[in-house]
């Protein structure tokens, strides 16, 4: 969102920049607006301002009228007001609440709002507690790291042939990657590279190729050659460079 929005690239999605052919300072009957979808898109124009002045209120209104209706959209943008504040105290229980639901409704942007807080992307380490307190707009969540929920709705969003969802998911999958690299620890590295594999991540599969190479046992244990070059034909499927030079080098 543009709108008095300070840190742009949060957990949720910026509502499409588009001129809204509903959205004129003279229409203000709704049941002549035709469906729910309709009734969204004016509120996000009210809210982001075009073709009409920005008003926060009129963009409540309308938003919490498609997501009665059953609006996916109508409902993400409710979750926008909650996570934002928009004449609304700022909460992001309630921005999940409806993320949820526009989520279950089909909605995209939704899907990927929720996925992201899962995986705790946008978050930081609260000292005290040691609780990761992930960013929502203006509001903060304290929630823990579920992998396996953020990659459900990645894939969800992922299925509907969304570009954003597509663009979301291979930044999931880097970020794991990521995590792996600064865990540290053998064990803890090899499982976040194990989840980023599983996620397609070609760099993962390099380093779980290389982690059983690595192992101690690896020529008395059959097992390790075999995961070895598993990974090493899959990071090659994926596109990696390194894995392809390994393969051909063997053939040779």
């Amino acid at each position: 969102m543009e709108v008095g929005v300070q840190e742009e690239n949060r957990c949720f999605n910026t509502m499409g920049k588009k001129q809204c052919p509903v959205a004129n300072e003279e229409i203000e009957n709704v049941d002549s607006l035709g469906s729910s979808e309709t009734v969204a898109e004016l509120g996000e124009a009210y809210l982001l301002g075009f073709a009409v002045r920005c008003d926060t209120n009129k963009a409540l209104n309308y938003f919490q009228q498609a997501a009665e209706a059953g609006s996916a959209k109508g409902m993400y943008g409710m979750g926008i007001m909650y996570s934002q504040g928009y004449s609304v105290e700022v909460d992001a229980k309630q921005a999940i609440a409806w993320w949820e639901k526009a989520a279950e409704a089909g909605g995209v942007d939704a899907m990927v709002a929720l996925a992201n807080t899962y995986a705790l992307d946008y978050s930081e380490l609260d000292k005290v507690t040691g609780e990761r307190i992930v960013f929502i707009g203006a509001s903060r969540l304290r929630r823990e790291e579920d992998l396996d929920k953020a990659a459900e709705w990645y894939k969800k969003a992922l299925a509907t042939g969304d570009e954003k969802a597509r663009q979301a998911m291979g930044k999931f999958e880097n970020l794991l990657g990521h995590r792996a690299g600064d865990a540290g620890d053998r064990e803890k590295s090899f499982t976040h590279y194990t989840k980023a594999a599983e996620y397609g991540n070609a760099h993962a599969m390099d380093r779980l190729a290389m982690y059983y190479l690595d192992k101690e046992d690896y020529f008395e244990n059959p097992e390790c050659e075999e995961k070895h070059t598993y990974w090493l034909e899959q990071a090659a499927k994926h596109g990696s460079k390194y894995a392809k030079e390994l393969l051909a080098g063997r053939a040779s």
